[in-house]
């Protein structure tokens, strides 16, 4: 919210408070800033091209969406999700979370074990992760363990597979599951937490950023033109 209205205010100074400005400052000559010719030309560019701005703007919008909306497009998008510094790590620690929860409450209330990992299945919110489990779920109903088939094709977290692995040798599987599920559910507050803090100082200094550059900019151009007037 503070990072959009910082664009918000920005954008009002460029288009309606800085060509008030640009007048004065070409009546008195003298030789601008680089950061006020920056912004004058920012702003001249954006009152010129507005119309195709916003239209390409909404346009983009919309095929995007659209496409997100497809299977690929869905895809693509959770692919890269999960590749995306810290927010990826607390969307896949969140989702092995939902499914080591729902797993091993189905298997406590008596649901087969290849029923139960696709129930579990809707828990996930991330396509690639879904297509991981339905390999599971392929390789289970072909006789393969539980364990392995989750080492083959759901490799990270590791921590997974090898919890998975204990449970079957032990015989208690959903015992292992519900530690698993606390487990991550402990990992996912933290990480949240963690990307809530690092966020926050981020989102400070862009406002700051974008507001001061354009302050230094003007201000440094009043004064330039200050300075040439005799």
């Amino acid at each position: 919210i503070s990072f959009l209205v910082a664009i918000v205010v920005g954008l009002i100074l460029i288009t309606f408070s800085l060509p008030a400005l640009v007048g004065l400052l070409k009546e008195y000559g003298g030789e601008l800033p680089f950061a006020t010719k920056l912004l004058i030309d920012t702003s001249d560019f954006l009152l010129t091209y507005r119309l195709h701005i916003a239209v390409s703007a909404l346009g983009g919008t919309v095929a995007l969406m659209s496409y997100l909306r497809t299977p690929q497009g869905a895809k693509m998008r959770d692919r890269v999700l999960l590749r995306v510094p810290v927010a990826g790590t607390v969307l896949l620690h969140s989702n092995v979370f939902n499914l080591t929860a729902t797993f091993s409450t189905l298997l406590e209330a008596g649901v087969p074990p290849v029923e139960a990992l696709g129930l579990s299945k809707e828990s996930l919110n991330n396509v690639v992760l879904q297509e991981r489990l339905e390999k599971v779920i392929a390789e289970a109903s072909e006789g393969t363990r539980l364990g392995p088939a989750f080492q083959q094709h759901w490799p990270s977290p590791p921590l997974l597979s090898q919890g998975i692995i204990t449970g079957e040798l032990s015989g208690n599987l959903p015992t292992a599951l519900h530690s698993l599920a606390e487990y991550y559910e402990q990992v996912t507050t933290r990480a949240v937490s963690g990307a809530t803090e690092l966020i926050q100082p981020a989102v400070i200094l862009m406002v700051g950023g974008f507001v001061g550059f354009i302050a230094v900019a003007v201000i440094a151009g009043i004064y330039s033109t200050i300075g040439s007037v005799k």
